[in-house]
C-alpha cells in the first residue's frame, strides 16, 4: 500500500512540476502557436449597457453572466460552465477583461422584475492576427510584439430587458426556475428548496421525499434496500440526520453507483451527497425563519453571506425543539423455552438542538482558492416510555399470563459537535477543469447521559396485587468519538474528448466508551450495587488508506467510457477493559485485526442517442468490513436473557452493482430515467443466534448472539423515474421501483433462504395557485418487503459512524417481512416578493395526513417469533415564516478597482 502511495504522489508532484516548468521556460525564442494561445486566453474585452426597454434607461444592480461550453467525457456531452460574473454599475454599464477570444460565449442578463435576457457572443476574429513580415531571420513568420500588443474589443452595446409580466405576488424567480429533480453525470440531484413541506424540519423528513430513499420511523436511511453512506458537501459526516436542519440544504445528490473515485467501504448502498447552500453572488444576502407545531415544537434561524472582492464569507445559526409521540405493540414468542411476551406501550421523545456554522473562502487569485470553516452541534435528547408487558408460560394448559409488569424507560443524553474544514483548491490556468485539490476535516462528537429502567410486577390485570419490589437498572454512559480526514485529489484533461484523474484518501477514527450499569431489587431500600459483568468500557482506532485512479474518453460523436480502480488498506486495533466491583479496572484485552488491501475496479459505458437521450451500463465493486465489535471475542452480558459477542472468524463482504440506465430529456422541462439495476453480495455478514446454558443453571437456557459469514444474498429491479410538467402550473415528478430480493442463509441453523418480490412507489405534486400561493403533496407506498440483513455494518467513513458497539440485533438470521406502508404529506406556500431581492413566505403543512404511517414487522428465527407495530408522530400541523434579504450590488462596497470583481468570480468557482 505504501508503494501505491509513493507512485501517486510522485506521478501528482511530477505532473505539477512539469506544468509549472512549462510556464516557466519561455527564454527561448517563442513560436506563433505559443503566442496565439496566450492572446486567446487572456485578451477579450467585452463591454456593453443593460436599459429598461421602455424607458431606454439604465438597470443597475443587474446580474450579468458569460457562459462557456466544454465537453463532458463521461457523458459525450457539451456541459455549459460559469466562466465568470460582474453587476452592473447604476447607470446599467458593464464590461468583462481578461476573455477567451476563441471561444463562442453564451451571456445571461438577469435582474429583479425584469424577464432573462440570452444571447451568444464571440469575438469573429476581431483578436490581433499573425502579420506578415520578417522579424525572425527573414523567415516567414509573424511578429511577437504586435501580437502582445494587439486586443480583442466588443460593445455589445444597449441589452433591452422588458418588464416581467409576473406580478409582485408571484413566487421568487431563483425558486420557481429550480425543477425539483435533475440528472447529473452521475447521480440524480434533488432541489431541496422546492420540497415546500420540509421548511422547518430536517434532513430526516427531506429525505424521506426524495425518490430512491426510504427512512423508517426511526430514521434509518436505505436505498434500493441497502444502506447508503451519508455525506455533507462531499465529505463524511459524524452528523445524524436529525442533527442537519432542513432549511439548510441546498440539494441532496443520490449516487447509487459510485465510481472507483469514492469510498469502497460503504458497500453496495451508495451515497447521499447533502450540498448545504452557499453564496456565490457579489454582494450581501441572508434571511431569518421560525415556526412552530401542534407538539409544541418550534424552530427558529437565521443566515448570512456576504461576498466582495477576494471573500467570500458565510453564517448560520438555528434553535430547535421537537416533541415525538409514538405508540407500539409487540408479540413474541420464545420458541425455545416456550414462553410468550406481550407489549404495548407508548413514547415521548424530546429533542432539542442548536447549531452554528461559519466559513470563509479566500479567491487569492483565479488560480488559488482556500477555504476555512467549521461549525458547532450542542443538543439534548430525552426519551420516556412507558410499557406494559404480559409474560404468558407456553406449558400452562390455560394460557394464562404468569406475570404483569408496568416497565418505564426514561433516558436523557447530551451531544456536543464540533467540526473544522480547510479546502485548497489550485487551477493550473492551463485548460479548464485541470486542477488539484486538497481537503482536511476534522470531527469531534462527545455524548454523555443515562437511562432509568424501573419495572414492577404484578399479579393480576388491574396491577393492585404487588408480587415484589420494583427492580432498577441505572446506566450512565459516556461516548468520545474524534475522525479526521485527508483527501488530495487530481484532475487533467488530456483533450477534449479524454481526461485523467487520481487521488489519495487518509482517515483515522478514535472511539471511546464508557457504559456502567447498576441495578437494585430491594425497591429503593438499599444503594444500587455497580454491576461489572454488564458493564462495558472500550476504546479502539481505525484506519483507512486508499488511492484511485480514473480515465475517462470519447470515441467516436456518440459513445464514451471511463474506467478505474481503487486501493484500499483498513485495520482496527482497540482496547476492553473489564473493571471489579469497586470500579476499578482489572483487566484487559486488546486486539488488533488488519485487513489485506483490495482493489475495486469500475466501469461507465454512456451512448447518446438523438433527441436529448442516452444510455449508460456502469459497474463498480465494494467491499463491508467486519466493525471492531462484530469482530471481539468478549461476552456482553447487558441482558442476561439475550447474551452477546464478536466473531474474530468473520470475514470482509464483496458486493457487486450493475446498473443500466436509460435518460430522456425533454425539451420543455424535466427528464425520464428508467434503470435496472442488480447487487450481489457474497460473504454476507449477518446476526446469528444459538442457545447455551445459563451460568449457574445448566437446565436453563439463554440465547446468545454474534455474527457470521452467510452464503450471499442478491437484489435485482426496476427503477423509474418521471419528472414533467403536466401543465403550465401543474409540475409531477413520480418514482416505482419494483424489485426481488434473495437472502440464501442455507449455511446457518435456520437453514433456509429469504426471498421476496416488493415495490413502492413516490409521487411528489406541486399545483400553483392564484394569488402567489404553491400547493404540494406528498404521496408514498411501500409494499411488504423482504427483512433486510441487519448484521453488517460497514467499517468505512460512514459504517459504524453514529455509534456502534454492543448493540445486537435479537432477529438474528431472520425469515420475516416488514409490512406495507401507505402516508401522505402536504404543504401550502405563499410567497411575497419584494424590491431589492427581499422577500416573504409563509408555509403550512402537515405530515402523515391519514395516520396510516405504521411500521410493521414479523420475523422468524430458531429460536422465536415476533410480529411488531409502531406509529410515530402522525399528523403534526406545521406553520414556518421566512423572509430573504439582499443586495447584489457590485458598487454596495467600496473598492479600489472594478476590474478586480470579475478576476475573482472568473474561472467559474462558485463559492
Amino acid at each position: 500500500m505504501k508503494k501505491i502511495f509513493l507512485l501517486l504522489s510522485v506521478s501528482m508532484i511530477s505532473i505539477a512540476t512539469i506544468q509549472a516548468q512549462e510556464k516557466d521556460t519561455t527564454k527561448a525564442a517563442p513560436n506563433k502557436a505559443q503566442f496565439q494561445n496566450r492572446i486567446d486566453a487572456k485578451n477579450g474585452h467585452l463591454y456593453g449597457k443593460i436599459v429598461d426597454a421602455t424607458t431606454n434607461k439604465g438597470i443597475g444592480s443587474a446580474s450579468v453572466q458569460l457562459f462557456k461550453s466544454i465537453f463532458d467525457s463521461s457523458t459525450n456531452l457539451p456541459k455549459e460552465i460559469l466562466l465568470t460574473t460582474v453587476m452592473t454599475s447604476s447607470n446599467g454599464d458593464f464590461e468583462f477583461n481578461d476573455l477567451p477570444t476563441h471561444e463562442k460565449l453564451k451571456l445571461s442578463v438577469n435582474a429583479l422584475s425584469y424577464t432573462v435576457s440570452n444571447q451568444d457572443v464571440s469575438f469573429g476574429g476581431m483578436g490581433a492576427k499573425p502579420v506578415a513580415g520578417n522579424n525572425n531571420g527573414g523567415q516567414g513568420g509573424f511578429n511577437p510584439s504586435a501580437i502582445m500588443g494587439g486586443g480583442a474589443d466588443k460593445n455589445l452595446g444597449d441589452i433591452a430587458l422588458t418588464q416581467s409580466a409576473t406580478d409582485l405576488n408571484a413566487v421568487t424567480v431563483t425558486s420557481s426556475t429550480k425543477p425539483i429533480f435533475q440528472m447529473g453525470v452521475d447521480r440524480k440531484i434533488f432541489n431541496a428548496d422546492r420540497d415546500i413541506a420540509n421548511t422547518g424540519q430536517t434532513a430526516q423528513e427531506l429525505l424521506s421525499h426524495i425518490p430512491t430513499v426510504n427512512v423508517d420511523i426511526d430514521g434509518n436511511v436505505t436505498m434500493r434496500n441497502a444502506t447508503p453512506q451519508i455525506y455533507v458537501d462531499g465529505m463524511p459526516t459524524t452528523l445524524t440526520l436529525e442533527q442537519i436542519p432542513s432549511d439548510l440544504i441546498d440539494k441532496v445528490e443520490l449516487i447509487t453507483n459510485p465510481s472507483a473515485k469514492y469510498d469502497a467501504s460503504g458497500g453496495g448502498g451508495g451515497i447521499i451527497n447533502i450540498v448545504l447552500k452557499k453564496n456565490k453572488k457579489t454582494g450581501y444576502n441572508g434571511g431569518l425563519r421560525a415556526g412552530g407545531d401542534t407538539r409544541w415544537g418550534s424552530n427558529l434561524g437565521g443566515d448570512f453571506s456576504y461576498r466582495q472582492g477576494k471573500f467570500n464569507l458565510t453564517a448560520d445559526a438555528m434553535y430547535m425543539r421537537r416533541r415525538n409521540k409514538s405508540t407500539n405493540t409487540l408479540d413474541r414468542t420464545n420458541t425455545y423455552n416456550n414462553t410468550t411476551l406481550l407489549q404495548d406501550g407508548s413514547g415521548l421523545r424530546t429533542f432539542r438542538m442548536m447549531t452554528g456554522n461559519l466559513s470563509m473562502d479566500y479567491l487569492m487569485d483565479n488560480k488559488n482558492t482556500f477555504t476555512l470553516g467549521g461549525g458547532i452541534f450542542d443538543g439534548h435528547m430525552g426519551n420516556d416510555q412507558p410499557q406494559h408487558i404480559d409474560s404468558i408460560d407456553g406449558t400452562n394448559a390455560s394460557a394464562t399470563p404468569f406475570a404483569y409488569s408496568n416497565l418505564n424507560s426514561l433516558s436523557k443524553m447530551h451531544f456536543t459537535n464540533y467540526n473544522g474544514k480547510f479546502n485548497y483548491k489550485h487551477s493550473f490556468g492551463d485548460k479548464d477543469n485541470h486542477d488539484l485539490t486538497a481537503n482536511f476535516q476534522y470531527n469531534s462528537a462527545n455524548g454523555n447521559g443515562f437511562t432509568d429502567i424501573l419495572t414492577q410486577y404484578y399479579n393480576d390485570p388491574d396491577f393492585t396485587d404487588v408480587r415484589n419490589p420494583a427492580l432498577t437498572l441505572n446506566t450512565n454512559m459516556i461516548n468520545r468519538h474524534k475522525d479526521w480526514i485527508g483527501q488530495v485529489d487530481y484532475e487533467n484533461p488530456l483533450s477534449d474528448k479524454s481526461k485523467f484523474e487520481a487521488g489519495l484518501r487518509a482517515e483515522h477514527q478514535t472511539v471511546y466508551s464508557d457504559s456502567r450499569q447498576f441495578t437494585d431489587s430491594t425497591g429503593g431500600l438499599e444503594d444500587p450495587v455497580f454491576r461489572s459483568a454488564i458493564s462495558s468500557k472500550y476504546n479502539y482506532q481505525q484506519t483507512v488508506l486508499a488511492a484511485y485512479a480514473q480515465f475517462s474518453s470519447k470515441i467516436g460523436d456518440h459513445f464514451s467510457y471511463q474506467v478505474g480502480i481503487r486501493a484500499e488498506n483498513s485495520n482496527y486495533s482497540g482496547t476492553n477493559v473489564l473493571m471489579n466491583t469497586d470500579q476499578i479496572d482489572s483487566a484487559s484485552t486488546n486486539f488488533k485485526v488488519k485487513f489485506p488491501v483490495n482493489i475495486f475496479p469500475s466501469l461507465f459505458l454512456t451512448y447518446t442517442l438523438p433527441n436529448d437521450q442516452c444510455l449508460q451500463f456502469n459497474y463498480s465493486r465494494k467491499v463491508n468490513r467486519p466493525n471492531f465489535f462484530q469482530l471481539l471475542p468478549i461476552y456482553n452480558y447487558s441482558d442476561p436473557y439475550n447474551i452477546s459477542t464478536g466473531n474474530p472468524d468473520l470475514k470482509p463482504e464483496f458486493t457487486s452493482n450493475y446498473e443500466l440506465s436509460y435518460n430522456k430529456t425533454y425539451s420543455h422541462s424535466g427528464n425520464f430515467l428508467a434503470t435496472g439495476y442488480m447487487r450481489y453480495t457474497s460473504n454476507m455478514i449477518t446476526n446469528y443466534q444459538y442457545t447455551e446454558p445459563s451460568e449457574g443453571n445448566t437446565a436453563d437456557s439463554v440465547l446468545v448472539n454474534t455474527y457470521m459469514n452467510a452464503n450471499h444474498s442478491y437484489t435485482y429491479g426496476l427503477e423509474l423515474t418521471n419528472s414533467i410538467a403536466a401543465t403550465k402550473k401543474w409540475t409531477v415528478t413520480g418514482n416505482v421501483n419494483l424489485y426481488r430480493t434473495v437472502i440464501d442463509a442455507s449455511n446457518t441453523e435456520l437453514g433456509t433462504t429469504n426471498k421476496r418480490v416488493s415495490w413502492n412507489a413516490k409521487l411528489n405534486n406541486e399545483y400553483k395557485l392564484p394569488w402567489g400561493l404553491t400547493f404540494q403533496a406528498n404521496i408514498q407506498y411501500f409494499g411488504k418487503t423482504v427483512l433486510p440483513n441487519s448484521g453488517g455494518s460497514s467499517s468505512s467513513s460512514s459504517g459504524g459512524r453514529n455509534g456502534g458497539g454492543f448493540n445486537f440485533s435479537s432477529l438474528g438470521t431472520a425469515q420475516g417481512y416488514i409490512g406495507e406502508r401507505f402516508f401522505v404529506d402536504a404543504a401550502l406556500k405563499k410567497d411575497w416578493k419584494g424590491k431589492n431581492g427581499n422577500s416573504f413566505s409563509v408555509t403550512a403543512s402537515m405530515n402523515d395526513i391519514f395516520r396510516s404511517n405504521y411500521n410493521k414487522t414479523f420475523s422468524e428465527t430458531a429460536y422465536m417469533e415476533q410480529y411488531q407495530k409502531r406509529l410515530s408522530n402522525p399528523q403534526v400541523f406545521r406553520l414556518n415564516f421566512s423572509w430573504r434579504f439582499g443586495k447584489m450590488d457590485a458598487n454596495l462596497f467600496k473598492r479600489k478597482n472594478n476590474k478586480e470583481v470579475g478576476g475573482d468570480q472568473g474561472g467559474g468557482m462558485e463559492m
